[in-house]
């Protein structure tokens, strides 16, 4: 999507993101964030806000919030406040193809239950979504 853009709908309304993460025993973990606001290039992409937490994976995004978005340079790839093996998560870090554990370089979600170091995962998706979209999905699927 673009930093800049993610700058732009998340400023222009509320808007959740949900990641949702697959280990290599496919299992399906998710994080999920009620206000998710990132601010424009003059304040280098901060992570403005979370809002409130919900989901099976842990909080680990907690960590960035009120962080800056930063490139590695050795990984070429960014993320919040980016700074070597001192992040909790990094949901842009490089694929790997079987199942790894405390390698930095690559996507992991955090040291949590569903693993006893550092979960490199297998696939992520990050969702966006309006808030008032994702209030009347979840208001409908209630009724039914």
């Amino acid at each position: 999507m673009g930093l800049e853009f993610i700058h732009i709908i998340t400023n222009n309304q509320p808007h959740v993101l949900r990641i949702q993460m697959w280990d290599y025993a496919k299992k399906t973990y998710f994080a999920e964030y009620d206000n998710f606001v990132v601010a424009g290039n003059d304040e280098n992409y901060k992570l403005k806000s979370l809002g409130d937490y919900k989901g099976n994976a842990g909080d680990m995004m907690r960590f960035s919030e009120n962080q800056e978005f930063r490139l590695c340079p050795k990984l070429k790839r960014g993320w919040w406040d980016l700074k070597g093996d001192h992040q909790l998560c990094n949901l842009n870090g490089n694929i790997s193809h079987q199942e790894i554990t405390n390698k930095f370089e690559f996507i992991y979600w955090g040291q949590m239950n569903w693993g006893n170091s550092c979960n490199n995962i297998r696939q992520v998706m990050m969702l966006l979504t309006p808030k008032a979209a994702y209030l009347k999905k979840q208001s409908e699927m209630i009724k039914n």
